[in-house]
C-alpha cells in the first residue's frame, strides 16, 4: 500500500515537473483561485487545456487581438459572464467561435463594438442569458436561435444593420429592456406582442414603413421614440397604450393619424412630436389628451386645426411652424395653460378673438404670416416676454401693446408700419427692438424711457433724421441706423456729424451705419 502511494506521488510530481512549464505553473498559482479572468487569446488558450483546474472562474474578459475567438473559449463550462473586446488593429471584423454555445450557465454577455458581422447558430445553447450587449456592430440579421434566449431581460442591438427581427424573439417574455434605434429595420414582428414588460421602445434611425397591430398590447410601455423612419400610417392599436408619457414621430411620412369613433386612451401622454411629416389634417379626437403638454407640428402640411384641439387643457407648448395654416379657431382661448406658442412661416391674416384669452403665453412667435392689424386685445397678454412679428403686413401695433409689462424681445422687421406709438416706451423692461425695414419716417419721443434697450435696430426706413433721445439710449449695445432717408436728404458731411454725435453720447454703443 506504501508503495503505491509513493509511487503516485512520484508520477505526481513528474507530471508536475516535466509536463508542465513554468509559464504554466506560474498562470496556475496566478489564478487557481480568481473569480475573474481578464486575459488575451494566449492566456485564454493556455489556461484552457485544463480548464478543470480553475473550477471558480466565473467571468472572463477577454481581449481579443485576433479575427477569430479561439475555440478554447467553451472549455470554461461553469462561467456566467463574458465579455469580449476587440483589439485587433485596423477595421477588421470580429467572428466568435462555436464553443461559445457550450457556455450553458452564462448570464451575461457583452459584445459591443466588436465588430461582428454575424453570430454563430449555436448560440442557441445559451438559455440561461438574462443581459446582452450587442450593439455598435454590423449585424444585418439575429439567427433564430435567440428564441432559446427565453430568460432574456435586457438587450441592446442599437447601431448594428439589422434589417428585420426574426419571429423567434417572440419567445423573449421576460424582457424589460431593448434598443433598436439606429439600424435598418423594416418592419417588425407581430411576435413582440409578448414583450409586456418593456417601458421603452427605441425605433429612432431606421426605414420602418409601419408598426405591428401587436404594439397595442404593449400596456407597460411609458415611451415610443420612432422619429427618422419611413412610416406612413400608425395602428389604431396604438391608442390603447393607457401609460405611454411619450410618443416621438417626428421625420416620418405620416398624412394622417387614425380615425376612431372612440376617445384616444392615450390619458397619460405628455409628449407628443408628429413634426416634419405630411399631415394635411388632425382628427377631432386629439382633444382627447387630457394630460399632453408638449405638442410639435412643425413642418407638415396642416390648413386649419380642429375644434378639438381646445380641449387640451394641460397644453404648455405648441409648435405649429412651417405649415399652411389660414385660421386658428375660437377654441384655442381654452389652453389656459400655453405659455409658448409658435406659429411662424404660416398664411394667417388675421387671429381670433379667443386667441387673446391665452394669458399665459410669455413666448408668442406669429412672424412670417400675412397679418394685416392686431387687435387691442393684444393688451391682454401680459404675461408675454418674446413677441416675434417679424414678415408680416402690419400697418401699425394697437396702444395697448403697452400692457406687455414683461415684454423683453419685440421683433417688427419687415412689416409696412408707419410710426410706433407713444406708449412704447412703458416697455421699461423691453431688451431688444426690431423695428427694420419698415416706413418709419420718425419714432415717438417715448422712445428715451427705454432704459434697459441693448439692441435697436432701426435698419432700412424713412427716418429723414435722428432724435437725440437715442443718445439716452445709455444701455444700448448695438445701434443699427443704415438705410434711412436720411442718407440721401443729408451731405455727408452733415449725416457724419450727426452719427458721430450718437456715437459719442453712446460710448459703449456698437454703432451701425
Amino acid at each position: 500500500m506504501e508503495k503505491s502511494i509513493a509511487l503516485i506521488i512520484t508520477i505526481l510530481v513528474f507530471l508536475n515537473v516535466y509536463l508542465f512549464t513554468d509559464e504554466d505553473r506560474a498562470l496556475y498559482h496566478k489564478y487557481k483561485d480568481k473569480q475573474s479572468l481578464n486575459c488575451t487569446d494566449n492566456v485564454l488558450e493556455r489556461l484552457a487545456s485544463d480548464a478543470s483546474r480553475y473550477p471558480n472562474i466565473k467571468v472572463i474578459h477577454l481581449r481579443s487581438y485576433r479575427r477569430k475567438v479561439p475555440e478554447a473559449l467553451g472549455a470554461f463550462k461553469n462561467i456566467e459572464k463574458l465579455i469580449i473586446t476587440n483589439e485587433f488593429r485596423g477595421s477588421a471584423r470580429l467572428s466568435l467561435p462555436e464553443s461559445i454555445g457550450q457556455l450553458k450557465k452564462l448570464k451575461f454577455l457583452d459584445l459591443k463594438g466588436c465588430r461582428l458581422f454575424n453570430l454563430p447558430e449555436t448560440i442557441n445553447g445559451l438559455t440561461q442569458l438574462k443581459e446582452v450587449y450587442l450593439n455598435n456592430n454590423y449585424l444585418k440579421t439575429l439567427p433564430k436561435g435567440v428564441g432559446a434566449w427565453s430568460k432574456i431581460e435586457t438587450i441592446h442591438l442599437d447601431n448594428n444593420k439589422l434589417e428585420e427581427l426574426p419571429t423567434q424573439v417572440g419567445t423573449w417574455t421576460e424582457l424589460s429592456e431593448i434598443t433598436l434605434h439606429d439600424n435598418a429595420l423594416s418592419h417588425l414582428p407581430e411576435s413582440i406582442a409578448v414583450w409586456k414588460k418593456i417601458s421603452n421602445l427605441e425605433l429612432s434611425n431606421n426605414s420602418l414603413v409601419a408598426l405591428p397591430n401587436s404594439i397595442g398590447q404593449l400596456s407597460e410601455l411609458v415611451s415610443i421614440q420612432a422619429n427618422n423612419n419611413r412610416l406612413k400610417t400608425l395602428p389604431s392599436s396604438l391608442l390603447q397604450l393607457r401609460k405611454l408619457d411619450k410618443l416621438l414621430l417626428q421625420k416620418n411620412n405620416l398624412d394622417s393619424l387614425p380615425e376612431v369613433l372612440e376617445d384616444w386612451q392615450l390619458n397619460k401622454l405628455r409628449q407628443l412630436d408628429l413634426s416634419h411629416n405630411n399631415l394635411k389634417g388632425l382628427p377631432n379626437k386629439i382633444g382627447s389628451l387630457s394630460s399632453l403638454i408638449i405638442l410639435n407640428l412643425i413642418s407638415n402640411e396642416l390648413i386649419e386645426l380642429p375644434d378639438g384641439i381646445g380641449a387640451l387643457e394641460q397644453l404648455e407648448s405648441l409648435n405649429l411652424s412651417n405649415n399652411q395654416l389660414v385660421k386658428i379657431p375660437n377654441t384655442i382661448r381654452n389652453l389656459v395653460n400655453l405659455n409658448i406658442f409658435n406659429l411662424k412661416f404660416n398664411t394667417l391674416k388675421a387671429l381670433p378673438a379667443g386667441f387673446f384669452a391665452l394669458s399665459s403665453l410669455n413666448y408668442l412667435n406669429i412672424s412670417h404670416n400675412k397679418l394685416e392689424n392686431l387687435s387691442a386685445n393684444l393688451g391682454r397678454l401680459q404675461n408675454i416676454e418674446e413677441l416675434y412679428l417679424q414678415n408680416n403686413n402690419l400697418r401699425s401695433l394697437p396702444t395697448t401693446i403697452s400692457n406687455l409689462q414683461d415684454l423683453r424681445q419685440l421683433n417688427l422687421n419687415k412689416n409696412k408700419l408707419a410710426q410706433l406709438p407713444e406708449s412704447l416706451g412703458k416697455l421699461s423692461l423691453l431688451r431688444s427692438l426690431d423695428v427694420g425695414e419698415n416706413e418709419l419716417t420718425s419714432l415717438p419721443k417715448t422712445i428715451k424711457q427705454l432704459r434697459n434697450l441693448e439692441y435697436f435696430t432701426l435698419f432700412g426706413n424713412k427716418l429723414t433724421s435722428f432724435p437725440n433721445s437715442l443718445m439716452e439710449l445709455k444701455g444700448l449695445k448695438r445701434l443699427s441706423l443704415g438705410q434711412n432717408r436720411a442718407e440721401e436728404l443729408l451731405s455727408q458731411e452733415e449725416y457724419d456729424d450727426i452719427v458721430n454725435r450718437i456715437k459719442g453720447a453712446l460710448k459703449r454703443t456698437s454703432v451701425e451705419y
